[in-house]
């Protein structure tokens, strides 16, 4: 009796570690961000994490920062808001805080841009990056202002 009272307990046990493994998958927009990462990864940190894979015009792995609206707005095959790539030389560390769900911050950046681009010939420039809060907790890229 003793026995097969342990074997029952090992077995509620494995189902409950197997359980909690299958619910602690990504989720989020674009399935990449886990609950936990959301919580550490911070407005800036994103923007950060964005220009690092733009450097090298690694555009899925850009997607992953970003709203469905940003994606289709500004992702166009070859460019994204009509660059190629982009390096952040400058990050403002403090986001301006529009709302409770919305930050804007600034950037500076080196690019290399499309000869469609507004900016061709031009291998600088700033702009806000306007991060938004989903109903998950991630913030994800929305938009680019200029000026």
């Amino acid at each position: 009796m003793k026995r097969l009272l342990i074997i029952v307990c090992i077995l509620g046990l494995l189902t409950g570690l197997i359980a909690c493994k299958n619910n602690s998958s990504d989720v989020g927009d674009n399935n990449n961000l886990s609950n936990s990462e959301a919580a550490v990864i911070g407005p800036v940190e994103i923007i950060k994490s964005f220009f690092t894979a733009f450097e090298k015009a690694d555009y899925e792995s850009m997607k992953i920062y970003c709203t469905e609206k940003c994606i289709n707005t500004y992702f166009h095959g070859d460019d994204v808001f009509g660059m190629i790539w982009a390096k952040a030389i400058h990050i403002a560390e403090e986001p301006e805080i529009l709302n409770e769900y919305e930050y804007r911050i600034f950037v500076d950046i080196e690019m290399e841009t499309t000869k469609a681009s507004a900016l061709y010939g031009e291998s600088e420039t700033s702009f806000y990056v306007t991060m938004k809060r989903t109903d998950n907790n991630l913030w994800l890229i929305d938009t680019f202002v200029t000026g």
